[in-house]
């Protein structure tokens, strides 16, 4: 993948977990909050990790 597309994928993902955390604060009572939280947590670790490698990643040195 390369790596504008990473980054579209981490801002992808860091923007669902914003969308979830601002849908949580609504009326919702069918909803497990602590298996809400779980799976916010997992889209911002993994959508802040990707772009973190993503961009301070060392290139290679070419010989």
């Amino acid at each position: 993948m390369s790596k504008r597309n990473t980054i579209i994928v981490a801002c992808l993902l860091v923007m669902s977990a914003v969308l979830i955390s601002i849908l949580k604060d609504g009326d919702h009572d069918r909803l497990d909050m602590e298996l809400v939280d779980l799976y916010n947590g997992i889209l911002y670790g993994a959508g802040f990790g990707i772009l973190i490698v993503t961009l301070f990643r060392k290139k290679p040195k070419q010989a």
